[in-house]
């Protein structure tokens, strides 16, 4: 998959972070980030990202009033080859365990590493490197394959 070096049959959790590089044509990510869209597309990997990222995308757009955006984000979240995970019991216990063990993450990032967890992802990609401390060995910062600076 190029940048990222993603085996063809990964299954690549995004946190929201990654869909608004996307989505919003981030200048450092943006076109970084287009080669897994075109994989998705063709069935060489499996994107994932639970159903908090469509509340995370959607309330700046929404309050900007950006129906562009707000389009555009609905584009990738419900007609693309993106695959919506629920925020069920199992993933709120999940969360509760990451929070218990972790106890600097925060609500909404205890909810995506608990479903990227129950749903088999093989990779994590995401900008917030406090996700790297609970799940190191899934966790990739795209700051780090950029060389850019930790954050988000």
């Amino acid at each position: 998959m190029g940048w990222l070096n993603l085996p063809a049959g990964t299954k690549a959790y995004l946190d929201a972070n990654i869909l608004i590089y996307i989505v919003e044509k981030h200048p450092q990510f943006g076109d970084h980030l287009q080669p897994l869209l075109a994989a998705a597309h063709h069935h060489q990997l499996t994107l994932m990202t639970s159903h908090l990222s469509v509340l995370e995308c959607l309330v700046i757009p929404t309050r900007l009033h950006n129906n562009q955006l707000i389009r555009a984000y609905y584009e990738h979240l419900f007609e693309s080859d993106l695959v919506l995970l629920p925020i069920t019991l199992d993933v709120i216990q999940a969360a509760v365990n990451f929070r218990a063990q972790f106890a600097s993450l925060k609500v909404p990032d205890a909810i995506h590493l608990a479903t990227a967890t129950l749903y088999d992802a093989e990779a994590i990609l995401t900008n917030d490197v406090d996700w790297s401390k609970v799940l190191p060995q899934k966790v990739i910062l795209l700051n780090q394959l950029s060389g850019g600076s930790h954050g988000d």
